[in-house]
């Protein structure tokens, strides 16, 4: 199996890594790097695409998981694919489950189940 890195803020879960993701080693500097305070322009994103594509080339990645604010993900998918890493999103199933509650109401809890990956091979597109 191939290791996958987590290029995004969230930790992967149980299922994203029993598939290979491995969380990168700080992520307290991967929120910072995609936490836009302000709106960006796109030399300032070109910047961070690039820095987040050196920690995966040098952490020996041929794979990343990626996914955040929409307006990034073009950019980053570019830049990693330009270095030949593949891009990988994560595809769930929502699954409703509700619950009734002693007053009669009901509360709807929304689960994302993990169910793969869809990929964005370098030199391969739709």
């Amino acid at each position: 199996m191939e290791k996958i890195i987590n290029l995004t803020l969230h930790p992967a879960t149980e299922d994203q890594i029993k598939e290979g993701v491995e969380n990168y080693k700080d992520m307290e500097v991967l929120k910072k790097v995609l936490t836009f305070i302000d709106i960006p322009d796109c030399k300032y994103l070109k910047y961070v695409a690039d820095r987040l594509t050196n920690i995966a080339k040098l952490g020996g990645y041929k794979k990343a998981m990626i996914g955040g604010a929409v307006f990034f993900m073009p950019v980053l998918e570019k830049a990693l694919l330009r270095e030949g890493i593949t891009v990988c999103y994560a595809f769930s199933k929502r699954v409703c489950e509700e619950t009734p509650l002693p007053d009669g109401s009901v509360e709807k809890k929304y689960i994302f189940k993990h169910l793969g990956f869809y990929e964005v091979k370098p030199h391969e597109h739709c």
